[in-house]
């Protein structure tokens, strides 16, 4: 029976995992419920932006996830080694730092646009909430990517 790592969690490191999952969380759970109102201003490029924003938080949530809940239960030797778990970590937050970054760099347009138009300027509630919901989706989006490169340069560090 595998036992919890409590200095894991309670690390820099655990710490930075439980942020990350939080921040996605947020991010893509916001943007579903941006992405529920206001559905007739939307066209294809909108929707592969959506869809990309969506992708990258959730598949963040899960790989932030899966090497928390790892190391959580010390399972990195059983796993592999605990080297490969912290290269696979560096990887993955490398690449979440740049995907969570853009993704939420592409959906600052649309965010614009609805922040910008008459709807929101007259003060009608429902543009003002989904409007509202988007802006704060695009910044749990640049939040995690910082947290993301956080840990990258951390597992770096420590790697060297």
């Amino acid at each position: 029976m595998t036992k919890i790592n409590f200095p894991y969690v309670k690390s820099r490191k655990g710490a930075l995992k439980i942020i990350e999952l939080v921040a996605t969380i947020l991010a893509f759970s916001t943007m579903i419920a941006a992405g529920n109102g206001l559905t007739y201003l939307r066209n294809e490029t909108y929707y592969s932006r959506y869809d990309f924003f969506l992708a990258t938080h959730v598949i963040g949530c899960l790989v932030s996830l899966i090497i928390s809940l790892v190391h959580t239960l010390s399972m990195q030797d059983i796993l592999g080694t605990s080297k490969i778990w912290s290269y696979l970590n560096l990887v993955f937050c490398s690449l979440l730092t740049v995907l969570c970054g853009a993704s939420a760099g592409l959906m600052i347009v649309y965010a614009e646009n609805e922040h910008q138009s008459l709807f929101y300027k007259i003060n009608y509630p429902t543009w003002r909430r989904y409007t509202g919901l988007r802006i704060s989706a695009i910044t749990f989006g640049f939040v995690s990517s910082v947290f993301y490169s956080m840990d990258a340069v951390f597992q770096f560090i420590e790697l060297s």
